[in-house]
């Protein structure tokens, strides 16, 4: 019987704990067998080689992530059709995904506006990159509930008051994904959990997941 493909989004915001979730799931999942591919988080690889919302503004750099990520998700499911032609169990993991951008553009999400740009720029309506992904897990950012870990690097520059507010403007932009989207919270029954309990609790929900 023909292997079935798995697609996930990783979201929420800055400090979140996306980085060390996808590595120690990917770990345990090759452990098994499983093949994964995953789509890189695309606005930080383009921060990385210099090209920087503040410097041509987030509607242009939005203009030009949209595209670089649907070329690297098609690439990745060329990929995953190929080794499951070959038998294999296949992830793809998605480092944000084509939804994202949104909570970037405005301090409410427009979704009127971003359907007319997701057909400028990709061709898609928002109905067709909402059914691209199986499930969607928004992992909270420090900033919510575990505010002395968060921190900045080269390419985060937001506040705790700034990542609390994108946040929340992915976990509601994500609201409209039809099929499985979960939650992993810095609280849980109104106390702090560990770091290593919220990776390992992102880790469940995957594994939930896979037949």
């Amino acid at each position: 019987m023909k292997k079935k493909l798995y697609t996930f989004v990783l979201d929420g915001g800055p400090c979140g704990g996306k980085t060390e979730a996808l590595n120690t799931t990917i770990k345990h999942l090759e452990s098994l067998n499983y093949k994964v591919l995953v789509v890189p988080e695309v606005p930080r690889l383009l921060m990385d080689r210099g090209i920087h919302p503040k410097d041509i503004g987030m509607k242009k750099f939005q203009e030009i992530v949209l595209p670089k990520q649907l070329e690297l998700e098609d690439l990745a499911r060329e990929e995953a059709a190929r080794l499951i032609d070959e038998g294999s169990k296949v992830v793809i993991f998605h480092d944000r995904g084509l939804l994202s951008p949104i909570a970037y553009l405005g301090e409410k999400n427009d979704f009127h506006s971003y359907q007319l740009l997701l057909f400028a720029t990709i061709g898609l309506s928002l109905k067709e990159v909402l059914a691209r992904y199986n499930f969607v897990i928004h992992l909270k950012t420090a900033a919510h509930g575990a505010e002395e870990f968060y921190k900045n690097d080269e390419s985060r520059e937001e506040s705790p008051e700034q990542a609390r507010a994108i946040d929340d403007r992915l976990y509601f932009a994500w609201l409209r994904h039809f099929l499985d989207r979960y939650v992993v919270s810095n609280i849980v029954d109104g106390k702090q959990i560990s770091f290593d309990k919220k990776i390992n609790t992102f880790l469940e929900i995957v594994m939930d997941q896979l037949e």
